[in-house]
């Protein structure tokens, strides 16, 4: 949603995955949009375009239609160009989009209502879009492996405003239009790396059992001793050392006996 004072609010939105403190943007699934070309291309002749004051929105022309009704800001192509506008390329004309890099969500048909009742949810997008309205010919959708994920949303416009985000996964239901939400209802998902993060059944057993080999590595292992007083050489000083293995190796034969080490 939006404020009431011209159009455009919208969001770019973007999939990135957390690889430690790098994040590598993850392109969406394989799509296709109407095929666009800068206004001043020399592909289709166009004169310019007619400026909305409400919505931001201008449509392009072939000719400007000399109509203050119909069009009371017509700008002419060069003017136009200079900031960006783009026309379609033709009826029916498509291009693939391969890997998109963001989604554009600007898609409340009211451009100059906007406010949260008038469209609960918003599903529709468009992939790699620019305009001030969607297509809304495109669903977001990302291939994702096990990880950790970050959503990013960026404003297009200042009046901008967020009231909620539904994420589903395969085999989920889309929200309708009864599904609201209040202060307080949002679920948090914490990333792996989080204080929050639990830890199931089965990874504590394998971290008990993991722990309890390593003890008995070096408590009960010839191998395993040798390698904790070769460790211990660099951790404390020649003194220390020597009385420690001294008398770990007297608690060794007062367990096991002369016997037990052939003597």
């Amino acid at each position: 949603g939006g404020d009431t004072v011209g159009g455009g609010d919208s969001f770019y939105v973007t999939m990135h995955k957390i690889n430690g403190r790098k994040l590598s943007l993850v392109p969406g699934e394989r799509t296709m949009k109407a095929a666009l070309v800068p206004i001043d291309s020399d592909i289709h002749k166009y004169a310019g375009c007619c400026y909305d004051m409400v919505t931001h929105a201008c449509p392009c022309q072939e000719t400007n239609p000399g109509d203050n009704t119909t069009c009371p800001y017509f700008i002419d192509k060069n003017k136009a160009a200079s900031f960006g506008a783009q026309c379609f390329l033709g009826p029916g004309v498509m291009e693939i989009i391969q890997a998109p890099s963001w989604y554009l969500f600007a898609g409340q048909e009211m451009g100059d209502v906007m406010n949260f009742n008038s469209e609960p949810w918003d599903a529709t997008c468009e992939a790699n879009g620019s305009n001030t309205k969607d297509s809304g010919h495109d669903f977001p959708s990302w291939e994702l492996d096990k990880g950790d994920y970050e959503l990013r949303f960026y404003a297009r416009e200042d009046g901008t405003a967020l009231d909620a985000v539904y994420l589903a996964g395969p085999g989920a239901e889309a929200p309708n239009i009864l599904k609201q939400y209040k202060a307080g209802d949002s679920t948090i998902c914490e990333a792996s790396g989080g204080s929050k993060v639990g830890f199931g059944i089965s990874d504590w057993i394998i971290g008990i059992i993991c722990t309890t080999l390593v003890i008995f590595f070096f408590m009960f292992t010839e191998n395993g001793k040798e390698m904790k007083h070769s460790i211990m050489r660099y951790l404390v000083n020649t003194d220390s050392y020597r009385i420690n293995m001294a008398n770990d190796t007297i608690r060794d034969y007062e367990s096991r006996g002369y016997e037990g080490l052939g003597l």
